[in-house]
This record gives structure tokens, sequence and C-alpha cells, in this order.
């Protein structure tokens, strides 16, 4: 049997350091939560789907992505054929960070959905879009909507 005294088990991986001080990044994450919050309140950026935690609306992940410089976008949609018609969209989105980091997500919209089985197909287009960017949104940027008390999951 194998034995690993506390300190090999907890030592760093080789190559692997801290990029920023995490007291730092954590008082500055602790800021733009507080402001979050203020504004998600203020400008009713959120809803609960009946669990404990409220969901942030596209537009309150648009406002993190802007205080952090992450750029973001929509690489492609793809129609979803169906026998006569259409029955959703797939949308791929990216979101990029000031260091290159880039991150990717794929959403969709359906027809079968209750809520979207009566509109009109452009507008299951858009929201198979608004969708995927904010699940890449919330990829890159999650860790501070959780911060402010939020759920990690979009609203959308």
């Amino acid at each position: 049997m194998t034995t690993h005294d506390e300190t090999t088990a907890l030592a760093p991986m080789e190559g692997l350091h801290l990029a920023r001080d995490p007291a730092e990044s954590l008082a500055e994450a602790s800021k733009a939560a507080a402001v979050l919050v203020r504004m998600v309140k203020e400008q009713g950026l959120s809803c609960r789907f009946g669990g404990e935690k409220e969901h942030l609306f596209f537009e309150a992940w648009e406002t993190i992505a802007a205080w952090y410089g992450v750029s973001y976008g929509v690489d492609s949609v793809e129609t979803i054929p169906g026998e006569a018609a259409p029955v959703g969209f797939r949308a791929h989105a990216y979101a990029e960070t000031g260091n290159g980091r880039r991150y990717e997500a794929t959403a969709s919209c359906w027809t079968d959905e209750p809520n979207w089985r009566s509109k009109p197909l452009f507008q299951l287009e858009s929201m198979a879009q608004t969708r995927a960017m904010g699940k890449v949104l919330r990829s890159a940027l999650g860790w501070v909507a959780v911060l402010a008390g939020y759920s990690g999951t979009p609203g959308e």
C-alpha cells in the first residue's frame, strides 16, 4: 500500500502558479458583485424558476462581460429541419477574455417548447442565439454571479 504525506498530497502541480493575488481578485469581484446586485434589483434583470436562487437575464450577463472586458458573439446558427418546416434552431456562441482565453457554447430553441410553439421562426432563431451567448458568458463569468448570490444558470 502506498501512502502520501500531507505535504505531497497538497503540493501544487508543476508549472501551475497564481495569475493574480487571490485576495485582490476576490475584493475586485466582490465589488462587482455588490454593484451587480443593486443593478439587477433596480432594473428587474432576474427571475426565479421555483428554486432558491434567482437567475440573471442576458442583459445582466452582458454587463458583467463589459466590466471584465469579455467580448462575445455568435459564430453560427443552424436550422433544425422538420418534415414540413423547421423545428428549431441551434446557435454556437463564443466569449473571449482579454488574455485570449476562448469559451464556446451551443444552445437551441425548439417549436415543441410551450413558450415558443406559436412564435414566428425568427424569434426562435433569436432565442437560440441569446441562450448560447448567455451560456457562454456563464462559463466565463459565472463565478461573479454566484458570488453575488445568483444562480450560475442564465434566466433565458
